[in-house]
This record gives structure tokens, C-alpha cells and sequence, in this order.
């Protein structure tokens, strides 16, 4: 029986400059940062929230081979959609603006709340939600 969600896994072209997005500009904090064999196990997470942590991984020729190498950067900006909830959405947004994000839409009042779409640094689309109290 599956007990809990605890990783989800995205694929960037360079980890250091990921972990400075999903912290400096999302506000997400980082969890783990250890060598794991000729990998680098990076993840981050949403503050006071356990699980899941989003590892951040960056494949590398040395640890997959070519072949899986290319398949896996193939993934960079492909994952997909995740919805993050945020207390006050078009605030977010503004700020998340006024850091280079890029916007995908607008914020748009929907029938569960106030929802829009925004890119991380590698064109993945994250889906902004503040629900109807």
C-alpha cells in the first residue's frame, strides 16, 4: 500500500542555477544537497510542508551513458503541469514578475478560485492556484 508521495523529479540543464529559481524567485527552500555516486542529489520543497520534495536533477554522460543521457535532456522544460497553491495569487504573480518570470497568463477567476499559469527558468508551466475560502 502506498503510504505517502515523497520525491518528484525534474530534469535542468544546471542545478545550481534551478536551485537559485525554485528558492530566490518561487520562495521554495532547499532540502537535500549530497553527492550520490557520480550524481548530485539536489531537491527543494514547499516550507513547512514535508513531502513532496522536487529533486532537481542534472543527468550527467559519466552516470546514464550517451543514449539515456540525451533521452533525459530531452525532458528539460516537458514536465508536467503542477499546481501550487498561493494565498494571493495576483500578488504572486506581480512579484514573480517583477523577478524575469515569464507569465504564461494572466490571473483569471475560475469556479475554484483565482488561477494562472507562470514558466520556470526551463519553460516547465506551473499552475498558481488561491482557492475559494
Amino acid at each position: 500500500m502506498i503510504s505517502a508521495l515523497k520525491h518528484v523529479t525534474i530534469v535542468v540543464k544546471d542545478q545550481d542555477q534551478a536551485l537559485r529559481w525554485y528558492t530566490e524567485t518561487l520562495g521554495l527552500e532547499k532540502r537535500t544537497d549530497r553527492r550520490m555516486g557520480k550524481e548530485r542529489w539536489l531537491s527543494v520543497g514547499v516550507k513547512n510542508q514535508p513531502w513532496p520534495e522536487i529533486v532537481l536533477q542534472q543527468p550527467s554522460v559519466e552516470a546514464y551513458g550517451q543514449e539515456t543521457y540525451d533521452k533525459k535532456m530531452a525532458q528539460v522544460g516537458q514536465s508536467t503541469t503542477w499546481v501550487y497553491a498561493v494565498s494571493d495569487c495576483r500578488a504572486f504573480v506581480e512579484s514573480l514578475r517583477l523577478k524575469g518570470t515569464r507569465i504564461v497568463g494572466e490571473p483569471e477567476d475560475k469556479p475554484w478560485g483565482i488561477s494562472t499559469l507562470v514558466a520556470d527558468l526551463y519553460g516547465n508551466v506551473l499552475n498558481l492556484v488561491q482557492s475559494k475560502n
